[in-house]
């Protein structure tokens, strides 16, 4: 069994030039500090022309 400490959800939106891949995107957004070692981050996304709730 597995236990969750936190499980935060939270959104944001940006804006990249075309042809940048979202793996890219994903990849700085789940990038760890030096100060938060062991911390265990991630992303998920979607390429989207116009604003919209996932």
């Amino acid at each position: 069994m597995t236990t969750r400490f936190l499980d935060l959800v939270d959104s944001s939106n940006h804006e990249a030039p075309i042809g940048t891949s979202l793996d890219k995107i994903e990849g700085i957004m789940a990038a760890v500090p030096n100060w938060a070692k062991g911390l265990k981050l991630n992303a998920a996304g979607f390429i989207s022309d116009f604003y919209k709730k996932d």
